[in-house]
């Protein structure tokens, strides 16, 4: 029995260890989420802004976060509780409520990317009120909304081939994207296709046919696969993409001629 004690009581230590390893690793991240919410109670916005990141920025104003903020009651930041708390190379994440002053429990999401001046708040996701059906669905784009997104896409990427340089398709791209990827292995990736100058700008002319159901992974991820029927060979494509700020931003883009 004594020895069956010790063993127990190792398992705990273990499991305290790990957990108290986990709340260390991630503990910038409720700090700068604090600081964030703390800022915008305080009416300073500008402090609240630099918060966030630069893909943050490129996307969602000063002054459309603040609206956000006002509008769904973060304003009124008491305090925080987070559920779940992780650290994933130079991404984190933040899953729990906001305690306002008044004593609602506002649930949120906060996804951070590390840069050289420490965690900043890459975007915020406050799930929808009512009756959901499921969450997945909930959060994804409408049919229209994901043809005008993949659209905007291959535009950038035939100008960018018409270019012999992929800077337009890098500035349309995700700030992770950017960060894990230069410039000049963009334009590695892709130089197989200068060889089509300015032919896959008729891509203007057409409209993506979905070959699979668009769908949201659990790492957040929207996945899109179709093609455009140009002949005599389609051009293939499947694209992913992370929500920053308030909008969807290009993770990765993979292109075939069929």
């Amino acid at each position: 029995m004594k020895k069956i004690g010790k063993i127990l009581i190792g398992i705990i230590v273990v499991i305290f260890i790990a957990v108290a390893a986990a709340f260390y690793f991630t503990a910038e991240l409720p700090k700068t989420a604090d600081k964030f919410f703390t800022a915008t109670k305080n009416k300073n916005m500008e402090l609240a802004y630099s918060y966030t990141s630069d893909g943050f920025k490129q996307v969602t104003s000063q002054e459309a976060l603040k609206s956000f903020l006002q509008k769904n009651g973060f304003n009124q930041y008491k305090d925080a509780s987070w559920s779940s708390r992780n650290i994933t190379n130079n991404t984190g994440k933040l899953i729990g409520y906001i305690l306002t002053d008044t004593g609602d429990q506002l649930p949120l999401m906060i996804d951070f990317i590390k840069s050289q001046d420490g965690w900043k708040i890459h975007a915020l996701n406050k799930p929808p009120s009512g009756i959901q059906n499921n969450k997945q669905t909930a959060q994804m784009p409408t049919e229209q909304e994901l043809i005008s997104l993949i659209n905007k896409t291959m535009a950038s990427f035939a100008r960018s081939v018409s270019q012999n340089n992929m800077q337009l398709l890098r500035d349309d791209s995700s700030s992770l994207f950017k960060k894990q990827v230069s410039l000049d292995e963009f334009n590695k990736a892709y130089q197989s296709f200068f060889k089509f100058e300015d032919k896959l700008l008729i891509l203007d002319k057409f409209s993506p046919q979905f070959t699979q159901k668009a769908l949201i992974n659990e790492d957040g991820v929207l996945i899109i696969q179709g093609q455009y029927p140009t002949t005599p060979s389609a051009l293939v494509f499947v694209s992913k993409y992370i929500y920053e700020g308030y909008g969807w931003k290009l993770l990765g883009l993979n292109v075939e001629i069929k």
